[in-house]
């Protein structure tokens, strides 16, 4: 029988996820889908981004802050990091007294289009407005989570908004309104927005995939977060089901 953590993440998403997934969407639209209904359906994935929450309401409750910035990043990509970014936030969210704010770190209108269409989005009244840019609020079905977004052309940018100053203010904001903001950040060793925005976040987990991430790029990312001032609270193993072969192949070179 599902769980409750199983029940709410269907009825927020699977009544607006399209299946088959549509050949309009772009190719990362498309695998994002892939992988929230891979997810859907497999109970050990569900259980571990359960625990996964539950680890981020243990260590964030030693936080002083109103609210808690959390990032999640692959090293190359193709870890599923947005779609587990997305069920973390959905659990989190389930909590009356959790209000979520997902946030993509790519800042893309084309993946908000997804997000829009799978959650069924509507305009909030916050709205912020500093030297990052405008930035709008939408609403999900579900009243304690919601997704932030440039306002539709805004010249806002990855690189520039979280470079900017004003970045620190707008978490602090972010912060007032919301127990957790999620930031879904771009591949920590492609990416220089990702390597800014660590040392900003409370909690940072590295997201990696089994027999995809290599040993060697997770020591790049342990030795790039700690020069730039970061911290990693936790290392993901996500996509654990492979074929029985795949531990054969340079099994020694990879997580």
């Amino acid at each position: 029988m599902p769980s409750a953590s199983e029940r709410e993440l269907r009825v927020l998403v699977n009544d607006n996820l399209p299946e088959p997934v549509p050949r309009a969407y772009t190719r990362r639209g498309r695998q994002l889908l892939k992988d929230i209904w891979r997810s859907l359906n497999d109970p050990e994935t569900l259980q571990n981004v359960e625990q996964l929450r539950d680890q981020i309401i243990y260590q964030a409750e030693e936080k002083t802050k109103a609210g808690r910035a959390v990032g999640l990043a692959g090293p190359v990509g193709g870890e599923g990091t947005s779609a587990l970014a997305i069920l973390v936030g959905l659990m989190l969210s389930e909590f009356r007294h959790h209000r979520v704010l997902f946030v993509d770190g790519r800042l893309e209108r084309k993946n908000f289009a997804v997000y829009h269409e799978m959650f069924g989005l509507t305009r909030s009244p916050l709205t912020y407005n500093n030297g990052c840019g405008f930035f709008q609020c939408y609403n999900t079905r579900n009243e304690n989570l919601c997704f932030l977004t440039p306002r539709a052309g805004s010249r806002a940018r990855s690189l520039e908004f979280f470079s900017a100053q004003e970045f620190a203010r707008l978490v602090y904001e972010l912060e007032e309104s919301f127990t957790y903001v999620i930031f879904d950040m771009p591949p920590l060793l492609n990416s220089s927005e990702t390597r800014m925005v660590l040392p900003g976040l409370d909690l940072f987990y590295l997201v990696c995939a089994a027999r995809k991430t290599t040993i060697t790029d997770v020591l790049k990312c342990k030795r790039i977060i700690s020069e730039v001032g970061g911290s990693i609270a936790g290392v993901i193993l996500n996509k654990m089901k492979i074929p029985w072969f795949a531990g054969l192949l340079a099994k020694e070179a990879f997580l």
